[in-house]
């Protein structure tokens, strides 16, 4: 949007300025409307002009530029440390999924590891007295 300013546009009043300009461009200005639309203009030129900061020298202002490029890059390698983190937390929750899955099909009905053993005559009748001598002693 072009003005008869020399000043430069400041970027926050682009919506501003084209609400403005269409209505001076239409074929039927209402001059309530326009006037009501530079109004705004005037208010919200204000507050940013509020809310900006002030600077005495022109080093206190080259290190507010530094300290906000620092704060930036810091915030993005924070971001990035943290993707990176967040990555390796989740490849090994899979790895852990994979491990409690396989270990699962193992329990459930994989094929033992080990050979059984057979039994001999008198073992499976050592062992039936050896529980029923321990019942005696405990009253169960």
């Amino acid at each position: 949007i072009k003005t008869h300013s020399k000043l430069p546009l400041a970027w926050f009043l682009a919506d501003e300025y084209k609400d403005l300009a269409s209505e001076e461009a239409s074929s039927n200005p209402n001059p309530a409307v326009i006037n009501a639309a530079a109004k705004e203009i005037e208010r919200v030129a204000q507050v940013a002009g509020k809310n900006f900061p002030k600077f005495k020298t022109p080093y206190e202002r080259a290190s507010y530029i530094e300290h906000l490029a620092l704060r930036r890059s810091l915030e993005e390698a924070t971001t990035a440390k943290l993707d990176a983190l967040l990555a390796a937390a989740n490849k090994l929750g899979e790895a852990v999924d994979k491990g409690v899955g396989s270990v699962a099909a193992v329990v459930a009905g994989g094929e033992p590891r080990r050979k059984k053993r057979k039994r001999k005559e008198g073992e499976g009748e050592e062992k039936s007295s050896k529980e029923e001598v321990g019942r005696e002693d405990f009253g169960a």
